[in-house]
């Protein structure tokens, strides 16, 4: 198993409640990449990009629909780009609701994963750095974009080591692949 996989599966809480399949991790390919960049009027470089390329298909369970929403029953590149807030319009409404400053629009947003259904994160993809960026839409006083001071990466590592089961939930095998690939 290659370092990249590797620094993702330390990452992983030991509390989960499935087990982590390496052999059927998938990326992307290059050609699909150009497509989503295009769909989503994206750009796709850096630590994102190799993600992408190493789990754009399949995580193999690190990752699953729960909170990454790009995975999941019936899930395709297209219906993560139309439910993830990743058009113009949805960005425009971030603009008119005070979630997003015009500055950072114009970064080009990519909602990347939820927590608590109204806690959004987010990349801005022409951001050389990739930091993630943070809003809660469901607070009384909607919180406009906050900087989790966290890259790309490191914020998927925090998010995988802080995942947690209920007592007595396992998920078998064949639901672990169904809510950690995606079907493009």
């Amino acid at each position: 198993m290659n370092a990249y996989i590797q620094q993702f599966i330390d990452a992983i809480s030991p509390n989960i409640c499935w087990n982590i399949y390496p052999e059927y991790i998938e990326g992307l390919t290059e050609q699909q990449l150009t497509q989503l960049a295009h769909a989503g009027d994206i750009e796709i470089h850096g630590e994102f990009k190799q993600w992408l390329l190493t789990f754009g298909k399949c995580s193999g369970g690190l990752f699953l629909a729960y909170d990454f929403k790009i995975y999941g029953v019936a899930s395709t590149w297209q219906n993560y780009l139309e439910q993830c807030s990743d058009t113009e319009i949805c960005r425009l409404e971030q603009l008119e609701d005070g979630l997003i400053t015009k500055e950072q629009l114009d970064l080009k947003p990519l909602y990347i994963y939820t927590e608590n259904e109204t806690h959004h994160y987010y990349i801005f993809t022409k951001d050389p750095d990739l930091f993630v960026w943070f809003n809660d839409d469901g607070a009384n006083m909607p919180i406009p974009m906050v900087n989790t001071g966290l890259r790309f990466n490191d914020f998927v590592k925090q998010k995988l080591s802080t995942l947690r089961c209920n007592p007595g939930v396992w998920l078998d095998k064949e639901e672990v692949l169904r809510f950690s690939c995606t079907y493009i």
